[in-house]
């Protein structure tokens, strides 16, 4: 693995890396009210963004969700990544 990236718990599968707490929900927030819903999961002082994906979903909503998501983490506090 490189980089800052680790294995999910039990999966297998890569995360992005963790967010502090405060600006994982202002990232979950700013996402809802931009009509996008994600979920926050961790631990008490770090957390990370996850996307439910139906199978079904298209190119152009994946497109527009992932647009929505990179808006509402560039208008959150900053504060420390990880």
């Amino acid at each position: 693995m490189t980089g800052n990236r680790k294995p999910f718990p039990h999966t297998g599968c890569l995360t992005h890396p963790a967010l502090n707490t405060g600006r994982a929900t202002a990232v979950s927030r700013g996402a809802f009210k931009r009509g996008l819903l994600v979920e926050t999961w961790g631990s008490a002082d770090e957390e990370v963004i996850k996307l439910v994906l139906p199978p079904t979903v298209t190119d152009e909503d994946l497109t527009e969700g992932l647009e929505i998501l990179q808006e509402a983490m560039r208008v959150a506090p900053s504060g420390s990544l990880w």
